[in-house]
């Protein structure tokens, strides 16, 4: 198991400087916040991958990303942290920066444009309405990316970015509150909840319709923004009927007004 060596790897000194060698880091992740960073990038290497799967050219899928793990693995004697950091680095020749301070200045930038706007903004929106951070605090003997991204990290990030102890936890009940959650069996009508079952998102949406007015898309093989992106001649069929059901549904409530 590539996550458990690299956490072994990461309590020596020796070990944290194979890692960086591996995985090409800018500097040995030695605190606790930096280890976490780390693991939590490798986190990301997998979570948009399987959140914008087959929605964005050029870019691997998750199916790309397992066949070169499983092949990585051959090539290099089975050595899976080999093949595993083969994948990480991104751009061979430059050092990715792993550090909890370089992760903050990140996202305490006000630059307007880019990434850098849309990834602030929705930070404070999960610090301030949604939560909906990843964590490794499952406790299941399966988690594949180990135990060191815990929530107290993305607490603290939310605090030391934008100076404010957040009540979060309050503030997630008042925004399920305010709007229902996924609890909209009474109340709201017209309302289309369209989701991918590849996207992980959807366990947290209404995939299953409460009534006529309040109707449900769930499309088979695609995942988080597949039904608002471009068509494309290589759509899935469920996707291209699902589009098509939405207009449906649109024009038919359009003409009800």
């Amino acid at each position: 198991n590539a996550t458990q060596q690299i956490q072994q790897l990461l309590t020596s000194t020796a070990g944290q400087q194979q890692l960086v060698s591996l995985f090409g880091l800018c500097t040995s992740p030695v605190s606790d916040l930096d280890q976490s960073v780390f693991m939590q990038g490798l986190m990301g290497l997998w979570m948009g991958l399987v959140q914008y799967n087959k929605e964005i050219a050029h870019q691997p899928t998750v199916k790309d990303r397992c066949d070169q793990l499983a092949n990585g693995t051959i090539t290099n004697n089975g050595d899976v942290l080999k093949a595993y950091a083969q994948m990480y680095v991104s751009t061979p020749g430059e050092c990715t920066n792993v550090t909890y301070s370089s992760q903050l200045s990140y996202f305490e930038s006000v630059a307007f444009g880019g990434l850098y706007s849309a990834n602030r903004a929705w930070f404070y929106q999960t610090c301030t309405e949604f939560g909906y951070f990843q964590t490794t605090d499952g406790g299941s003997a399966n988690e594949p990316f180990g135990d060191k991204v815990p929530l107290s990290l993305s607490l603290q990030m939310c605090r030391d970015v934008f100076g404010v102890q957040f009540p979060t936890a309050q503030l997630i009940n008042e925004t399920n509150t305010y709007y229902g959650g996924n609890d909209v069996a009474d109340g709201p009508t017209k309302i289309l909840f369209v989701n991918g079952d590849i996207d992980p998102w959807h366990a947290l949406s209404v995939t299953e319709s409460p009534s006529d007015d309040i109707p449900t898309i769930l499309i088979d093989g695609t995942a988080h923004c597949a039904n608002v992106m471009p068509a494309s001649p290589n759509d899935p069929p469920g996707l291209v009927q699902a589009r098509k059901d939405t207009m449906a549904m649109i024009d038919k409530w359009l003409a009800s007004l």
